[in-house]
């Protein structure tokens, strides 16, 4: 715990100066937290973006008391949190973009009651590379590292999903259903859009599978042409 302890230290300290660059934010989850109730927060966020790259940072919300996060890039849809405090009670992640001339809140993620994850995490989360605390754009993501993961309930229905999503996406619900069906075709029952298994995780759709989404009206008659197709 000790070395944990002083291996975020210094993380914070480098955070402090060098702040992860992403582009524009479409959404933002929470992957898991991988540190004990009331020890210092460990989290990964899932996150996705487009245009241009801004600057981000990430606090924690807990107690009225805001405080900056360290942040580390895992890949292209993920990031490492980590704060000296605990979070307790109500307690938010909030991310700001920097526009070019002030820091803005564009997301904030409910962590209150996913405070009693036990997760392992690593003893040391930093190594002697201090690009990884810079965490480059060019950086490609490992292959052993966990994928962009949708927030999804046990039986949680796909309108159910794709409602909550549309507006991060900014397009339509039949958009975001037919965008989350086509990235997990696996994860319906023979492949019919009407039928997703339940208790299955569900990739997040890239951001070219969105965008060639298109007007709702279109997008409608799409989904109901293949609802009505042979199950």
């Amino acid at each position: 715990m000790l070395a944990r302890i002083l291996s975020l230290l210094f993380l914070v300290q480098i955070s402090a100066l060098l702040n992860t660059a992403y582009a524009q934010i479409d959404y933002v989850s929470l992957h898991d937290i991988e540190s004990p109730e009331r020890a210092p927060l460990f989290l990964k966020l899932n996150i996705v973006g487009s245009g241009q790259n801004l600057p981000l940072k990430f606090t924690l919300l807990s107690q009225s008391t805001e405080t900056e996060m360290a942040a580390h890039r895992l890949n292209t849809f993920m990031v490492r949190l980590a704060s000296l405090r605990p979070a307790i009670g109500e307690s938010y992640i909030l991310v700001y973009e920097f526009n070019g001339q002030a820091w803005a809140k564009v997301q904030q993620v409910d962590v209150s009651n996913e405070l009693k994850s036990t997760t392992n995490t690593p003893s040391v989360i930093i190594t002697n590379n201090n690009q990884q605390h810079a965490v480059p754009v060019s950086i490609q993501p490992s292959s052993t590292e966990q994928t962009c993961l949708l927030e999804r309930e046990p039986k949680e229905t796909l309108w159910s999903i794709a409602n909550r999503y549309k507006d991060n996406w900014r397009v339509n619900v039949f958009s975001a259903m037919i965008a989350i069906f086509n990235t997990n075709k696996s994860k319906f029952n023979q492949g019919h859009i009407g039928h997703l298994m339940d208790n299955e995780s569900l990739t997040c759709p890239s951001r070219k599978s969105i965008a060639m989404r298109g007007e709702k009206e279109a997008m409608r008659a799409e989904f109901f042409r293949l609802n009505e197709l042979p199950f």
